[in-house]
């Protein structure tokens, strides 16, 4: 019988860390929509388009405390992110689509400021939301070479 529980025990353990995984991704997602919507409206109140979020059901499997954790703090540092991001770009900052500003400030706020996930997967999992939601098919390598750019530049302060 004990064998069993820990077999249980093990198996929900499990299902939670996929769970999770994949409540992470879904909230990169929308923080990526969100913060596209923030940039492109350039209107700080985000709970409208949230509540929207949630009506349509596009908040579902979302992990919504790290979703609102990335989704303030990108807000709160996003010129302080955009002047960690400028030097790595080889283009004028101002010509980076908004999706992949999005993109881009979230990812660097979560390489910068959530310490308890790994870089490696901070950036894979940006660059995953990247071949989802990016305007080119390119897009991931752009987010891919950025980011990888400021979590050097992170770990070497």
């Amino acid at each position: 019988m004990s064998s069993e529980s820990n077999r249980l025990s093990t198996s929900s353990t499990a299902e939670s860390k996929s769970f999770s995984r994949k409540g992470r991704r879904r909230a990169r997602e929308a923080v990526a929509q969100a913060i596209y919507v923030w940039i492109w409206q350039n209107d700080n109140d985000t709970r409208l388009l949230e509540a929207s979020l949630f009506d349509k059901g596009d908040l579902n499997g979302v992990d919504l405390e790290h979703y609102r954790k990335c989704l303030k703090g990108t807000q709160d540092l996003e010129q302080d992110l955009k002047r960690i991001v400028e030097p790595f770009l080889d283009i004028d900052i101002e010509e980076v689509r908004d999706i992949e500003m999005a993109m881009l400030l979230a990812g660097s706020y979560e390489l910068l400021e959530c310490e308890e996930i790994p870089q490696s997967v901070v950036i894979n999992e940006w660059v995953e939301v990247a071949k989802s939601l990016g305007s080119v098919a390119s897009s991931y390598q752009f987010i891919n070479a950025i980011l990888h750019k400021v979590a050097k530049s992170v770990e070497n302060e």
